[in-house]
């Protein structure tokens, strides 16, 4: 067929296992709302719990489903971490589980990045941007889903902004881009 369809939502996110599984996020509100559709965005349920953090601090409402679970949402939320979304419930990943804080005076959790390696979905990565003042102090990889996390810096030092970032399908290798270049792990 040669024509759109207007759909009711926004598309933010699509299940790499199933193109017809499509998620948005709720922006009009004072939590954050993630919608599931499995017809390719013709119909919208609400499966999960609300999340009771804003979703204006999702930078461009970038989310990020795992490749094995099409009920599994990676949310990064700036000041404040990474939520892991479920049908039953969501839990706030932050200093406590690894992810540093900012050096600057804010002192917050400021995650913007996800990606999940699709040949181990345990693996999983996220990044800060703090562009807007030129900082960033943190690209961390989870080996256990995202309850864990590491700084994997190494010799990028803390003042790399991830713009965005890429896992390859094939080898695993971590793909990382921004204002200051683009680098591979």
């Amino acid at each position: 067929d040669d024509r759109y369809v207007e759909l009711s939502k926004s598309i933010h996110a699509m299940y790499p296992g199933n193109g017809d599984i499509v998620y948005s996020v709720d922006s009009a509100v004072a939590y954050t709302r993630v919608w599931k559709s499995t017809d390719g965005g013709l119909s919208w349920t609400n499966p999960y719990p609300d999340v009771p953090y804003s979703p204006r601090q999702i930078l461009h409402r970038h989310v990020v489903i795992a490749p094995n679970d099409p009920d599994k949402i990676y949310i990064p939320f700036r000041t404040i971490g990474l939520v892991i979304l479920t049908r039953a419930a969501y839990s706030l990943k932050n200093e406590a589980h690894g992810l540093s804080k900012s050096d600057l005076p804010y002192n917050t959790v400021d995650t913007s990045r996800i990606a999940v390696d699709p040949r181990s979905p345990n693996i999983v990565y996220t990044a800060y941007e703090l562009n807007y003042i030129g900082q960033s102090n943190g690209i961390f990889r989870s080996m256990d889903g995202g309850n864990t996390w590491t700084n994997i810096l190494y010799n990028l030092g803390d003042r790399f902004p991830v713009e965005g970032m890429s896992v390859n399908p094939h080898d695993g290798a971590l793909f990382i881009g921004g204002k200051a270049g683009s680098r591979r792990l």
